[in-house]
Formats: C-alpha cells, structure tokens, sequence
C-alpha cells in the first residue's frame, strides 16, 4: 500500500493537472519561463535590475551576477520577491554579467546573460547643484584623479565659489582638477575666484558660463592658470575681472556681446590681442601695452588715450575700429612702432592723436571728415607719412597741404 501512495504521489507531481474555472480543459505545470527585462544604472556602485517570470507553482528566483561572464553560475545570488533586484556596493567603471533564474517543482530556468557597466568618476563629471556634488562626496571620500572638470547647477554665493576652490589641488577630493562649468549662474560674482580668497587660482584652467551677463570686479584675478573661457551672454567685464590671468589673448568666441570693459580688466603689460567686436564702452585697459598686436574692437567712438604709451602696435587694420567714428585726444600718443592706421568710419579727430608716433607711414580715412582739432596732427612728422581720403574730403586738400600739415603724399580713394 505504502509503495501504490509513493508512484502516486511521484506521478501527481509530474503530471499534475489544474482545472479552469472557466474552461474544462486541463492546464500543465511546466518548467518556468524568466527573462530580464531591463536595466538602469542608478549611481556609480548600483544597478536596478527588473526581471520577469512566468510559470506555476515558482519555488524561487532572483538574479546571479558576476565580473565574468564565463562564471556567471557560480555568481553571486540575490533572491526576491518582486522580480526587482537592486545591486549595490559594485565597483564603479567595471562591467558586470547578470542572469535571472527560476524554479518550481519541475525544475529550474535561467535567462540570457546580459551585461552592463557602473559608471564611475569620469573627465566630467555633472551635477545637478552644490548639493547634489556634496552628497556625491559625503557618498564617496576617496579622492578622485579622473575628475577634470565639474559641471555645476543652480545660483552661487561668494562663498560656494570658495568652497568650489577647495576641491582641486594636490592632495584635494579632485586632484586633477581643472575646469568648471557654471550652468545656471546668471553673474560671476566680485572676487569669486580671487586669488586672495580662493584656492581655484592654484589650478583653474577653464571655465564655462553660459547664462552669465556679468564678470564682477577682481573676479578671476591672479589665476594664472586660466586661459579657456565660455561666456556667451556676459555683456559687462568690471574693474580688474581678468587681471593677471593666463590668457594674453581674447577672442569673439569667448565673448561674443561683452558691450562694456571696465578700468584694468586686463594686465596691460601681457595682453597680445582682443577681439570684441560689440564693445561699446572701454577703460584705460589698452594703455601702456607693450606686446599688443591685434584689436577687433566695435567702439563707436575711439576714447582719449586709447593706446597711449603702446609700444606693441605696429597697424590699426580696417577692422581694428570698423565702427568708430570719433577719436579722442592723445588716443594714439607715444606709439613708437605704430607704422599704419585705417578707419573705416571716423568722422571727428581730436587733438595730439599721433603726438610722438614718429613712426607713422600711412594714415587712412575712408568717410567724409567732419570735424579736425586745430591740433591734430602736431607731434609727428607728417611729411613721412602717406595720407588717403576719401574723394569728398579731398576738397580740403591744397597741393600736399591737409588740416594746415604738409604730407608726403595725398591720394584719395
């Protein structure tokens, strides 16, 4: 009897029918059928992974998971309930094999193997805001060499652009550090980065700020390091923002609609070219430059003493002051090298415009000439010096003879 109750019992467990309300014909329990549904990398040491399974009288199921994919079976086991399993604590940067499985009383299943990586610290690193940075490194202390720049949301305070500082460096939580991007900031704020307050001068290469309108004064003063800037909405540079900086030269792709500079924005000892072509309102950032070589500047009126005392300009080109069209007193004094000048628009001249630039072999003035100081071509040795006008203001011109100074020669265009 006891033998007639085993085979029975052997043979309910194979063959088992179960019996639908709805229907008479029989449904068979069969071996499971599991299958990984999707993956999504949560941070840099977890994975959710989701899961499906689809069968009768489910004993147990889960997830194996391994670095390798050969030994996947021998992996690591988490058992759930939902068919959802977070992996934690993995190694960040690394590639991992996982397989669902699952069993009933006819046997086990597995599903394919898939595989995905953890990301990890990366050459960018992005975040949301301060804080979301400071949980990531509460999160995770050890430092990180990777790291190269730090993209960061929302607004900043003087005192998160110094907290900024000390996250780069030798021995810092990123010591690789060298870029920022500032995504959401609407101004850089007065002595953000100086390098009085904040450590960022010993390593800030580049910096991003693409909804900034405004550089405060002494902002970025004395990095020396910083030569990559991004500011395409910044249309005011104050009072000593880049003094000092690495870059000796400015151009239109890093700020294309800066309409005002300041007094000593720049080191004028240092500064090679400049290329703003919106700018409306300028300081005495040009005086005294020694190597400057190159303007695009969009001046409608070119102020007193503009390059005085320049010993680096050799040529004002026809895009140097292209909408300028005034220059005040003693703009170009005491410019030894200064052999050739063009302006496209000028119709006012001020007083000693070329006082001393003895070096001055061809001046051109391509519109209709206005308005001339008594005084504007006293200090410099007009007869060396080749005059073009324009046909109207040629009318003024009596055999060599201009604004009461003999030239070497009067064309007209």
């Amino acid at each position: 009897m006891r033998n007639f109750f085993s085979v029975l019992t052997l043979s309910s467990l194979i063959t088992i029918l179960l019996w639908s309300c709805s229907s008479d014909k029989p449904i068979a329990i069969e071996a499971p059928l599991v299958d990984i549904s999707q993956y999504s990398v949560i941070s840099r040491d977890s994975v959710l992974v989701d899961y499906t399974v689809t069968g009768l009288e489910i004993i147990s199921h889960g997830l194996k998971y391994s670095t390798d994919s050969v030994s996947i079976g021998q992996g690591q086991v988490v058992s759930a309930l939902d068919g959802k399993v977070l992996l934690e604590n993995l190694t960040y940067n690394t590639t991992y094999y996982v397989q669902a499985f699952a069993s009933n009383v006819l046997g086990s299943s597995t599903s394919e193997v898939i595989s995905f990586s953890t990301i990890g610290p990366a050459e960018v690193m992005v975040f949301n805001d301060l804080n979301s940075l400071n949980k990531y490194i509460n999160k995770y202390p050890e430092p990180e060499s990777e790291v190269l720049t730090l993209s960061i949301g929302g607004n900043l305070q003087i005192e998160d652009y110094i907290a900024l500082g000390e996250l780069g460096g030798q021995d810092a939580r990123f010591p690789s550090l060298q870029g920022l991007i500032l995504t959401d900031v609407d101004s850089i704020a007065g002595g953000a980065f100086n390098f009085e307050i904040n450590k960022a001068y010993t390593w800030l290469q580049s910096i991003s700020a693409p909804k900034a309108t405004y550089i405060g004064a002494q902002a970025f003063e004395n990095c020396a390091l910083l030569t990559q800037f991004d500011f395409p909405k910044v249309t005011q540079i104050q009072t000593m923002s880049l003094y000092n900086v690495g870059a000796t030269s400015f151009s239109n792709e890093q700020f294309p609609l800066v309409e005002v500079l300041q007094d000593d924005v720049f080191n004028s000892s240092k500064l090679v070219s400049l290329v703003f072509p919106s700018l409306r309102e300028i300081g005495n950032n040009l005086q005294n430059t020694l190597v400057v070589n190159h303007l695009e500047l969009g001046l409608l009126d070119i102020p007193s003493k503009m390059l005085a005392f320049s010993d680096g300009i050799i040529e004002l080109r026809e895009n140097s002051f292209v909408h300028a069209q005034s220059i005040g007193d003693y703009a170009f004094a005491f410019c030894p090298n200064l052999k050739r000048a063009q302006f496209p628009s000028v119709r006012e001249i001020g007083s000693f415009v070329f006082e001393s630039s003895d070096n001055l072999t061809l001046l051109r003035f391509e519109s209709d000439i206005t308005s001339v100081a008594t005084d504007a071509f006293e200090g410099f040795d007009t007869e060396s010096c080749i005059l073009i006008l324009n046909e109207a203001t040629m009318d003024q011109v009596d055999q060599n003879v201009w604004q009461g100074k003999k030239w070497k020669s009067i064309f007209t265009l």
